[in-house]
């Protein structure tokens, strides 16, 4: 049996959050702008766009399209 020595990284399989790929474009790129706001990686700011979400009886899409024009902004708690 031959081993194999040298497997590149960009071989091995990842871990992939089904959920995070099924969500709609605009939620992606609103999951950026609040990471930016609350200096957060992508996975915690789309957890913050879930939150908030349910809290306001908001689908997902709605939510970030409010985030991209602005009308929705998140600031870090002081």
């Amino acid at each position: 049996m031959v081993e194999d020595e040298g497997v590149d990284s960009a071989c091995r399989p990842i871990a992939v959050d089904l959920d995070m790929l099924l969500l709609p474009g605009n939620v992606h790129e609103a999951a950026g702008m609040v990471s930016v706001q609350l200096g957060l990686t992508i996975e915690e700011a789309i957890e913050v766009l879930r939150v908030r979400a349910r809290r306001y009886g908001l689908d997902m899409a709605d939510l970030g399209e409010r985030v991209i024009t602005g009308e929705i902004r998140f600031a870090p708690r002081r």
